[in-house]
């Protein structure tokens, strides 16, 4: 009599697996049955751009696949600068971001977006880039207003000193790991992510590309009687202290609630 082999389910990294081991008909197995109860997985496969770390509800995403900046208002950050839609270069779909610096230096670009003041608890801030040559600095700074206080969070990539940084308690920018030489190429994108707590006001974890770090019990900036109406602001910029008209893209800026309260 022949022995009838089920569909081996093998184990996955992320998330449950799409399909499940079938149950024989007879001598003839039927199957494999496919379920997809990870649905998380089901949106990346349909196209979402949430691939890189998909904990944490979304509450807002700008794929620049519109080919517009406009749910961005833009900031002169030092000199003259533009950010505009570019097609070409892009992390997900036909657009991105395209980050152009002044003709004198030093030079920076950036972009502002403003979303409703989120349920207190655990936010995320994500967002993807590329590094070209001549760019020292990309930041981003995800703050919060209210209608009291305010709140600073930010990390930012230093290429020049090769640092990954954040905003302390006092609003100054400080190490949070050296010697991080993320290697920059036109098309290659990087994803960051930093995720903080508001109701202690303290930020929780930073992700980069494959590296994890936990920052529990680091505290952001609290700015006590700074009233604004109830918002939160983040920015995303693109700096060269030296080269001018330096051109850098970004692409799949994506906004969290309700994340896990894990360090890393």
């Amino acid at each position: 009599m022949a022995v009838v082999e089920r569909f081996a389910v093998p184990a996955r990294g992320v998330g449950l697996p799409d399909y499940s081991a079938p149950q024989p008909l007879g001598a003839v197995p039927v199957g494999p049955t496919y379920t997809l109860t990870n649905m998380a997985e089901l949106a990346v496969r349909l196209g979402s751009i949430n691939t890189f770390d998909r904990r944490g509800d979304v509450v807002w995403f700008d794929d620049f696949e519109s080919g517009a900046i406009n749910k961005w208002e833009n900031l002169v950050h030092i000199s003259p600068g533009a950010v505009t839609p570019s097609a070409v270069m892009a992390r997900n779909g036909a657009f991105s971001a395209m980050f152009t610096g002044a003709g004198v230096a030093p030079t920076g670009t950036g972009i502002y977006h403003y979303e409703r003041f989120p349920v207190l608890g655990l936010v995320g801030f994500e967002a993807s880039f590329t590094l070209q040559i001549g760019l020292d600095r990309v930041e981003f700074l995800s703050d919060f207003f209210d209608g009291a206080d305010s709140r600073f969070f930010g990390v930012r990539y230093n290429q020049a000193t090769q640092t990954l940084e954040y905003v302390d308690r006092l609003g100054a920018w400080v190490p949070l790991a050296t010697g991080l030489d993320i290697f920059g190429y036109i098309s290659l994108f990087h994803t960051i992510k930093f995720v903080v707590d508001l109701r202690s006001n303290q930020y929780v974890r930073c992700l980069l590309d494959n590296r994890s770090y936990p920052m529990a019990n680091i505290a952001g900036q609290v700015v006590v009687g700074a009233p604004a109406v109830p918002c939160w602001r983040i920015l995303a910029a693109s700096l060269s202290d030296t080269v001018t008209g330096v051109v850098n893209y970004m692409d799949d800026i994506i906004l969290t609630q309700n994340e896990p309260e894990r360090s890393i």
